[in-house]
């Protein structure tokens, strides 16, 4: 087993490496897996020069703990989102494309998020359809829209391939919201009319193919007096 450090930004180790049939593998030890102890010590967000001293100096056999990534699945109405896309990452080597960590649109009451800010031409994310100012919103069944900057890119060098990467194609503030993208019927009441024959005098127009709206009265119909 081999452990290697978070990407960008966090303190820790993680699992980078289990070899096959390996004491680690039937012990159910995966690649992106966090080291949280090791020998009664807690070694969660700790330096990674101090976890390699903790794991040189333990005294064997030592007991190690581990943590799974742990996030909420994407559900199906998520990704019938007009704005949702979904592409197949399978080929090994460099995604071809750079993130950066984006506040969204709310400001102090947003939260961060991984944008493409760059993309290289040919690459292999360009290939499979990712788009600039695309938002990583899901890593295989994983729903990552709340996540942190650092835990996604952990994500996308620790899984294994072929795995598919969820996109959002806006203000990430606004899927937060609305992740079904789904319009919300306005408020009913009852107003009761009565009409007479002839015109009505009612300006109509219809609103998301779902209903109708009164957007004008004329003058002196009807619609004018009730």
């Amino acid at each position: 087993m081999e452990f290697n450090t978070p990407p960008v930004g966090v303190l820790g180790s993680f699992v980078w490496k289990v070899q096959k049939k390996s004491f680690s593998e039937t012990s159910n030890v995966a690649k992106g897996h966090d080291l949280i102890g090791v020998g009664g010590q807690n070694v969660w967000h700790q330096p990674w020069n101090l976890v390699q001293h903790i794991i040189a100096n333990a005294n064997y056999p030592s007991i190690m703990r581990f943590r799974k990534p742990h996030y909420p699945t994407i559900l199906p109405s998520m990704t019938n989102h007009v704005e949702v896309h979904t592409v197949t990452v399978s080929q090994k080597g460099s995604l071809g494309m750079t993130l950066d960590e984006r506040l969204g649109t709310r400001g102090i009451n947003s939260k961060h998020a991984s944008r493409v800010t760059d993309l290289v031409k040919g690459g292999q994310a360009e290939t499979i359809g990712i788009k600039h100012e695309d938002y990583i919103i899901g890593i295989n069944t994983f729903d990552v829209s709340l996540a942190t900057h650092e835990a996604i890119m952990k994500l996308l060098v620790t899984t294994t391939r072929p795995f598919t990467i969820t996109v959002f194609r806006g203000e990430i503030d606004e899927y937060r919201a609305n992740p079904t993208g789904q319009v919300k019927e306005p408020d009913r009441f009852n107003v009761p009319v009565v009409f007479d024959e002839g015109k009505l005098g009612l300006q109509m127009a219809e609103e998301d193919k779902r209903w109708c709206s009164v957007q004008g009265v004329n003058k002196d119909s009807q619609g004018k007096f009730c």
